[in-house]
């Protein structure tokens, strides 16, 4: 187990991190859960791999939330300190897409419950976990197809995806005999996306 000094941005005052497990292969590696200080952020990192593990300078290794201290009165002789983390990343109902014939009670309960679960969305690429895939194929010859013809901006936004997608470790560079063309996809939002 290693303590590691890491950034915590702006905010001043205790963060609170949950554990977390990433079974990245060759990265594998379990965060503690754990409070620390902005002043001094150090968080504890088990290596699960068999070989050293080295994160680029920006890696996200844990999402931490600001906590405050807040008084619990157990009986009347003893007090203990309680630690409550809360979010600053509220959800809000406009974010999210929901179908019009679902009633008011219905959205309010959806968004308190995205709201108690909101560490475990990803607000980033780079904040997106691995996981390690066996595709079983029924024969050893390669699947090929042809790329689609993109325009010169398309291969522009498909670059920025890969690269997103790269530095997030995400995706890796690989070479094989097996090709698929990217299809860009145009979100309501606004975005594209690779499919």
């Amino acid at each position: 187990m290693s303590n590691v000094e890491v950034s915590c941005g702006v905010y001043i005052g205790d963060i609170f991190v949950e554990c977390k497990l990433r079974s990245n292969l060759g990265k594998e590696h379990c965060i503690g859960r754990c409070i620390t200080s902005s002043q001094n952020p150090i968080i504890s990192i088990l290596n699960t791999s068999n070989s050293p593990i080295v994160f680029q300078e920006g890696t996200v290794l844990a999402r931490g939330e600001p906590c405050v201290m807040e008084q619990l009165q157990e009986d009347s002789e003893n007090t203990v300190n309680l630690v409550q983390h809360r979010t600053d990343h509220v959800i809000e109902i406009e974010s999210v897409q929901v179908d019009d014939s679902i009633g008011t009670k219905h959205r309010q309960s959806l968004l308190d419950l995205l709201n108690e679960f909101t560490d475990c969305f990803a607000r980033s690429t780079s904040e997106l976990g691995n996981t390690q895939m066996n595709i079983v194929l029924t024969d050893d010859k390669p699947v090929t197809y042809r790329p689609y013809k993109l325009s010169q901006m398309e291969r522009s936004e498909v670059r920025e995806i890969i690269d997103d997608l790269l530095q997030g470790e995400v995706i890796r560079e690989f070479d094989s005999p097996y090709a698929s063309p990217i299809l860009l996809v145009k979100k309501k939002q606004g975005n594209t996306e690779c499919a």
